[in-house]
């Protein structure tokens, strides 16, 4: 994963962020997922490669296989 790109939306610089993610009410916690920040528009968002992660984080949380 790279440390910086190009924003998908303001095609500012975008770098690596990381923060904990808390779900149903606290019961689960990803720790440090990752997302891009812009610096130029401020703006967060994630890549496909980052949330297909994500989600199969989550899915372990719950006891289910990703897919």
């Amino acid at each position: 994963m790279e440390k910086e790109i190009k924003c998908r939306l303001c095609q500012g610089r975008a770098e690596l962020q990381f923060e904990e993610v808390k779900l149903s009410d606290g019961r689960i916690t990803i720790r440090d997922p990752p997302y891009y920040k812009c610096l130029k528009c401020r703006r967060e968002f994630t890549t496909s490669e980052q949330m297909t992660e994500l989600s199969g984080q989550i899915s372990s949380k719950n006891g289910k296989k990703p897919e």
